[in-house]
């Protein structure tokens, strides 16, 4: 009995960390953030998710250019939804994001919590494509 019990939890093990390694394979590259709002009008935002944990996201807007790094990192449990914490850039953006949507085109998140673990008015919605 002891040793089928090991063998599920070892099985439980290998899909939760080769879940999160594709996960993480598909997130790694550049993608292009489509703002939601109609006063963002101009701008254009690009996050470049590099292995391992970096975040880099560029905003330009006319002639002014924003660059800022931070740091990215996928919280993956058995039956659970995938997060991706992000955390280093502003305090409107770091937070804990539920990954709604990961393909080879496009990807959508929701940040369920804020910078501080607070849920009031952490919600923000994201849409991106893969450049």
């Amino acid at each position: 009995m002891n040793k089928k019990w090991y063998i599920g939890l070892l099985m439980m093990a290998v899909v939760v960390i080769g879940c999160k390694k594709m996960t993480n394979n598909k997130l790694t590259g550049r993608w292009h953030y489509y703002y939601l709002s109609i006063n963002d009008t101009g701008k254009t935002q690009y996050w470049t998710f590099n292995d391992p944990d970096q975040l880099i996201r560029i905003i330009s807007r006319y002639d002014t250019v924003m660059c800022d790094t931070g740091t990215w990192k996928i919280e993956k449990d058995f039956m659970s939804p995938t997060f991706i914490v992000v955390d280093g850039l502003d305090n409107n953006t770091n937070g804990t994001y539920q990954l709604l949507k990961l393909n080879k085109k496009f990807l959508t998140i929701q940040r369920t919590k804020s910078n501080a673990g607070a849920t009031d008015g952490a919600f923000c919605l994201m849409e991106f494509k893969k450049e």
